[in-house]
C-alpha cells in the first residue's frame, strides 16, 4: 500500500472516533466500505492522496449518502488527518450533484462537462486531473459495493453500466477492467434509465 502505515492508521482512528464502524451501510458498516474503497484504489495503483480520499470519501456525506461524520466547515480537521490534497478530493466528491453531472458523462466528452457543487450551487468546469481522480474514486466506491452486495448490483448495476462504459478514456485501465469484470451489460440496454 502506498499509504504510510501511520497515515492509514491515523485516518482509521479518525473514522472510528466519528463512529464510522457503527454506521450501517448496505451489507455491512460504513468503515468496512470505506476500507474496501481504499483497498481497491490501492490495488489499481492510486496515489496516496487518492487512496486516503477513498478511505474518507463519506466524511462530509455524499449525494447518495446523506449522513456526514463532520460538517464541511471543519475541512481543516480532515485536512490535518489526510492532507490537503486528499481533503480537496473528499470535498469535491461529497459536493457532486450527481443528477446534474452523471447525465453529462453519459452523453458528452469530458471536455464539455460542467460540475455543480451541491453545497454552494456553484457551477464550473473542473480541471482534468481533479475530475479523473473523482471518477476513479466513483468507480472504486460503486464497484466496492457491487462486488460484495448482490442486491446493490441488481438494483444499480444497469445504471452504473450505462455511466461507466463511457469512462474508459477517463479512468485507469485497472479501474475500467474491474468494472468490466464486475458489472455485466444489461440484456436490453435501451430500457435502462439515466444513471
Amino acid at each position: 500500500m502506498p499509504i504510510a502505515k501511520e497515515n492509514y492508521e491515523r485516518a482509521i482512528a479518525f473514522l472510528k472516533s466519528h463512529s464510522a464502524h457503527q454506521i450501517v451501510h448496505f451489507n455491512g458498516d460504513l468503515l468496512a466500505h470505506l476500507e474496501g474503497t481504499c483497498h481497491l484504489l490501492d490495488s489499481w495503483g492510486g496515489s496516496t492522496s487518492l487512496c486516503l480520499a477513498g478511505l474518507c470519501h463519506a466524511t462530509y456525506g455524499t449525494d447518495g449518502f446523506a449522513l456526514s461524520l463532520i460538517d464541511i466547515s471543519q475541512h481543516s480537521t480532515l485536512a490535518g488527518v489526510i492532507g490537503s490534497a486528499a481533503e480537496r478530493l473528499v470535498y469535491f466528491y461529497a459536493s457532486c450533484d450527481r443528477r446534474y453531472l452523471y447525465p453529462q458523462i453519459v452523453r458528452a466528452s469530458s471536455s464539455s462537462i460542467s460540475f455543480r457543487d451541491r453545497f454552494t450551487g456553484l457551477v464550473f468546469v473542473p480541471d482534468r486531473e481533479l475530475f479523473s481522480s473523482f471518477l476513479e474514486l466513483t468507480f472504486a466506491n460503486e464497484l466496492e459495493l457491487a462486488r460484495r452486495d448482490t442486491e446493490f448490483l441488481a438494483q444499480y448495476g444497469p445504471s452504473l453500466f450505462r455511466l461507466f462504459r463511457r469512462c474508459d478514456h477517463l479512468v485507469s485501465e485497472a479501474a475500467y477492467t474491474c468494472f468490466v469484470n464486475t458489472i455485466r451489460e444489461p440484456k436490453n440496454l435501451k430500457e435502462v434509465g439515466g444513471a
